[in-house]
């Protein structure tokens, strides 16, 4: 169950994606929203709150920031954190290709004692718009933890664009041992 809920944290940080502006991708945004986790190995939920942002540095460098904080039914607390940096290419003016090289930590309290690990996250991920509106996010993401062998997730996201500034957003996380949902706003402040 400890490997699970490292990873359950892990993946409630769920994707970095960037956001859209009209001329191109803006890597420069704040993600705030509502985060719920499932694990496969019991029937142990948890749900919290998540943040995510960008920081567009030039046109394809950008720093990236992540935190979420969730609880379980059993009383266990977990608190994950992603902080990294990333590259992106325009494949064409609606389709990107990012990779990021990122620094994760878990923290994990329960009643029986408290425990943390750190490691490396390395991702790729793919985003284009279908519709004026409609942007459509897919990653793949590798986390090698000092306690553990590491594990690969698969995040897909959507985000539908209410103004230029502000998309509704809902992400997807499948890791080994269960899945995790993160659903809410962006507030884009780039281009």
């Amino acid at each position: 169950m400890q490997k699970g809920l490292i990873w359950g944290a892990v993946a409630a940080l769920g994707l970095s994606a960037p956001v859209f502006a009209q001329d191109g991708f803006s890597y420069s945004y704040l993600d705030l929203g509502y985060v719920t986790t499932s694990f496969d190995d019991s029937d142990a939920e948890s749900d919290g709150f998540g943040l995510k942002g960008s920081l567009e540095l030039t046109d394809q460098f950008h720093l990236i920031g992540e935190f979420a904080t969730e609880d379980l039914d059993l009383g266990i607390d977990a608190n994950s954190y992603l902080f990294g940096a990333g590259i992106n290419f325009p494949l064409n003016n609606k389709l990107d290709i990012e990779t990021h090289l990122a620094y994760v930590r878990a923290e994990i309290d329960t009643p029986f004692g408290n425990f943390d690990d750190d490691g490396v996250q390395v991702g790729l991920a793919l985003r284009g718009m279908v519709a004026p509106k409609v942007e459509l996010a897919g990653a793949v993401n590798y986390v090698s933890f000092d306690r553990d062998e590491g594990d690969t997730s698969l995040t897909g996201g959507i985000r539908y664009f209410v103004t230029p500034q502000f998309a509704l957003v809902g992400d997807l996380t499948l890791f080994e041992d269960g899945n995790s949902l993160f659903l809410g706003g962006r507030f884009n402040f780039g281009k």
